[in-house]
């Protein structure tokens, strides 16, 4: 799966999609772009919850679907070498 993910995370930056599960990639495929990365970085950097024990706290205050979340971090090495180190100053 780790080799698809930069498939889908390239694509996904190219054409500048929103986060979306698309049926042409099949049922399971799910595109994590910049800013829903950076959502999610902004919520880990902030230290207001711990992003494993307090997934569900985590996943709504960056206001991200379930499924998105724990695609970021189970793909998350994969998505900071494409998308770059979190500047909160951007």
């Amino acid at each position: 799966m780790m080799s698809k993910v930069k498939d889908w995370v390239g694509t996904a930056a190219k054409n500048k999609w929103t986060e979306q599960e698309t049926k042409a990639e099949g049922e399971n495929t799910i595109l994590i772009t910049k800013e829903t990365f950076d959502k999610y970085r902004e919520v880990q950097y902030g230290g207001a919850y711990n992003m494993m024990f307090e997934w569900a706290e985590a996943c709504d205050a960056a206001g991200m679907t379930t499924r998105s979340y724990w695609s970021i971090i189970k793909n998350y090495g994969e998505l900071e070498k494409h998308y770059g180190e979190y500047n909160p100053n951007e």
